[in-house]
């Protein structure tokens, strides 16, 4: 996760009703993660589930992923790739790329615009982007 670029926009953003939630998912718990988040000076929530219930909860399987839940609980982002910047990299074969610019872009125009935001899903939107890894998906 890019704690940076999360604190640079929770800085932007917390006056308008925004809130980041960190969690570090990590077996090796509190030893393993609170340096990457004190490096950051994160001062956004932050969380370490050594269980990875999160992670099992919102059928995660990437990092950064990013969770949009208005401020009644409703989802209305599903999990997806969540950079603050564009990411264009290759690791040893495979190439990645992430469009973070435009992903914080939406997020801005939600936190500002809230339910009437075009990156705003409906739920039956939400609904429909959720559906259950593949066995490959899983295993990757």
């Amino acid at each position: 996760m890019d704690l940076p670029g999360w604190q640079s926009l929770y800085s932007e953003l917390k006056d308008q009703n925004f809130e980041i939630i960190s969690a570090a998912q990590d077996t090796q718990g509190d030893e393993a993660a609170l340096p990457w988040f004190d490096k950051a000076k994160a001062t956004f929530t932050q969380i370490v589930d050594k269980n990875h219930v999160i992670s099992s909860l919102y059928n995660m399987v990437n990092v950064p992923t990013g969770v949009w839940i208005d401020e009644n609980g409703i989802m209305v982002r599903p999990p997806e790739v969540a950079y603050t910047s564009k990411v264009d990299a290759k690791f040893g074969e495979r190439k990645l790329y992430a469009a973070g610019d435009a992903y914080v872009a939406g997020i801005r125009d939600w936190v500002a615009k809230g339910a009437d935001s075009e990156y705003a899903l409906s739920p039956e939107e939400v609904a429909e982007r959720l559906q259950p890894h593949t066995d490959d998906q899983a295993k990757a």
